[in-house]
């Protein structure tokens, strides 16, 4: 496939952070701490540092006990939260 952030960073600045607006801004939307926020600078920035991540069937996006230390959003797809029971 096509690396698209290897790709964008070859654009000025400024249409960078349009590029990465324009993907990013409707799945940031649906997050309700950031559906109300009016200030479309902050969403820009935001939308600018997200980072996808593909992971499979039986992949660990993180584990128990560890420290967090990002968000994640979920744009297709399902995730599973177990427990030491399961």
């Amino acid at each position: 496939g096509i690396d698209a952030g290897g790709v964008v960073t070859s654009f000025p600045t400024h249409l960078q952070d349009d590029i990465y607006y324009h993907l990013h801004e409707r799945l940031l939307r649906q997050v309700p701490m950031f559906n109300a926020v009016e200030d479309v600078g902050f969403i820009r920035s935001l939308s600018r540092r997200l980072k996808p991540q593909v992971l499979l069937a039986g992949d660990f996006a993180f584990q128990r006990q560890e420290v967090g230390d990002r968000m994640f959003f979920i744009q297709k797809g399902h995730v599973q939260i177990c427990n030491d029971d399961q």
